[in-house]
């Protein structure tokens, strides 16, 4: 026989027996927000977010300033017993993994140890919005697979964004030495949005570009990762040079434009792609900051910083 009782804040659940009566206290949980994370969506863009769980910011998070980021949706309703913590050392021998748990205040730091492979996952969570190790860990597990295949297509997004910024240098060497690239991050850290114009006396940005708003003066997109990704002008599974071909016979009226002698521009374009090689997504600036103060990339290399290119005038039309 049992009598339920639902408070605000609990459900008290009194189970009584003979010879005793046993009163179990249950705390609940309410629903986790998602913190205005809907356009995370894809899940292989740049990093792997784990749902309902708060993850550091990578290196390109932390120059823009980002704090640690929650997952892509909502916690679902639980409980939790109280007084019957989880275990916070211990092996898992049907994975084969160990799994250690730090409890302090209201979240949960948590290691992820293959005891074959000596991978770890590394993170932390709000306690009511905590997800058990092992589904944890099987997603963290089929987002590595899935990474994995779409590196091997060459379509995760740092890929395809470089691509782009590759094919800007090849149309340097093709005459086309005034067309610029403007980058930066969404908020999210998914998305590298990217803006091409010609520059208007060797000044860029082009007053009359903006994101969003193809022109005669520039084409605008935003890459995330993975097969449903799209450029306007080529497929994201073409080759640099193809890519570039396809940009002549699209835009032949920005390229007309940048068919300027710009050598200084050039020359810092080269020395920048040696530099991110193989894989640097370039970006000047994120909603956190800092705000086209040099240019730095999302993700590897690490620490990476160049002065902004030359032309560059803020606000200077």
């Amino acid at each position: 026989m049992g009598i339920y009782c639902l408070t605000r804040h609990s459900l008290l659940i009194v189970l009584m027996s003979s010879p005793q009566t046993t009163c179990v206290v249950l705390d609940w949980m309410p629903c986790a927000r998602d913190n205005g994370v809907a356009n995370r969506h894809p899940l292989v863009a740049w990093r792997f977010a784990p749902r309902n769980q708060r993850m550091k910011p990578t290196s390109g998070g932390k120059a823009c300033g980002s704090p640690a980021l929650c997952g892509l949706s909502a916690a679902p309703l639980g409980y939790k017993k109280l007084g019957t913590p989880m275990k916070e050392d211990y092996i898992d021998k049907d994975i084969g993994w160990r799994i250690q748990l730090k409890r302090k205040n209201e979240t949960v730091d948590y290691v992820y140890k293959n005891l074959v492979t000596k991978e770890k996952i590394k993170g932390g969570a709000m306690e009511d919005a905590f997800k058990s190790p092992r589904e944890s860990i099987a997603q963290y597990l089929d987002e590595k697979e899935r990474t994995n295949t779409l590196r091997k297509a060459g379509v995760l997004g740092e890929q395809i964004a470089r691509k782009i910024i590759e094919m800007i240098a090849l149309l340097h060497n093709r005459g086309y030495e005034s067309l610029y690239l403007d980058s930066c991050m969404a908020p999210s850290g998914m998305y590298w949005r990217y803006k091409i114009g010609a520059m208007v006396e060797n000044r860029w940005p082009n007053p009359d570009c903006y994101f969003g708003n193809d022109t005669s003066s520039c084409v605008s997109g935003s890459i995330g990762g993975g097969f449903e990704q799209k450029l306007s002008w080529a497929n994201i599974t073409d080759t640099i040079e193809v890519i570039a071909n396809k940009f002549q016979d699209t835009y032949p009226i920005i390229l007309n434009n940048a068919r300027c002698s710009n050598t200084e521009y050039v020359s810092w374009y080269k020395e920048m792609l040696k530099k991110t090689s193989p894989e640097g997504v370039l970006i000047f600036s994120c909603d956190y900051g800092p705000d086209y103060e040099y240019a730095f990339t999302w993700g590897e290399p690490k620490n990476f910083q160049m002065p902004m290119p030359p032309g560059f005038k803020k606000n200077d039309f």
